[in-house]
């Protein structure tokens, strides 16, 4: 199982008036109710965003569910833009990403646009940690998967909690001679996230060696779960 972070930019050409899938619809619906009644200076207080995107969010949320498309095409983000194979067997079994809103979401999942994180303004006394956290890890643990590729930022990592979950976790640790800038930590994660669709990896182990525009070389430490990757500089 690869774990991704959402991201706030969509791709809205080609929605398509397709049922919505949820994974949690009876956590996602009381959502999406209670932020559908917000004006749009609400949430802009809420999202802590202008009031051009808070206008646009507030369209999202009262069209939601009327028109879909495939997470992983909707999402166009910087890390999403680095993707571009599209196996759907392989999405469906491995590519899944956490998220304030839905839960969990598999790549291949037909969602509506929205906007919300972890690090809104809480409302109505909803802290969304809390709110999903408990949800989450037990729906992985069902899952059952053989591990979890952690390339989710920390924002969203933090929902995974390894004294609930019975899998192991492995963190993506960078090697670099210099810092690299959030945007290239973004590439390098869609890419990582492309490279596995691309080459169907479905053990850890086999991400050794591998290497694309952005990664010199892939090393996977079982000792201490982490995936190490050296950049090319």
């Amino acid at each position: 199982m690869i774990i991704i972070s959402p991201a706030k930019d969509f791709d809205l050409e080609d929605l398509q008036e397709n049922n919505i899938e949820l994974k949690f619809e009876n956590k996602t619906l009381p959502l999406v109710d209670l932020l559908k009644n917000k004006s749009s200076a609400e949430l802009m207080q809420i999202l802590k965003v202008s009031d051009k995107i808070a206008s646009q969010t507030q369209l999202y949320y009262q069209h939601f569910g009327q028109y879909t498309k495939s997470a992983i095409k909707l999402f166009n983000g910087v890390a999403f833009k680095e993707i571009n194979n599209y196996n759907y067997q392989y999405i469906q079994e491995n590519i899944f990403i956490l998220d304030a809103l839905y839960g969990i979401i598999n790549g291949n999942d037909l969602i509506s646009p929205y906007r919300l994180d972890f690090l809104s303004k809480k409302f109505d006394n909803i802290n969304l940690y809390f709110y999903w956290q408990d949800a989450i890890n037990t729906w992985i643990n069902n899952f059952n998967p053989p591990f979890i590729l952690n390339l989710a930022s920390n924002e969203f990592a933090k929902l995974l909690n390894p004294e609930i979950l019975n899998i192991n976790i492995f963190d993506l640790e960078i090697k670099s001679n210099k810092k690299p800038s959030s945007t290239l930590l973004k590439k390098i994660r869609g890419s990582l996230v492309d490279l596995s669709i691309e080459n169907q990896i479905t053990n850890i182990e086999d991400y050794n060696n591998y290497n694309n525009k952005f990664i010199d070389n892939i090393k996977v430490d079982l000792l201490n779960n982490k995936l190490i990757v050296t950049l090319i500089d």
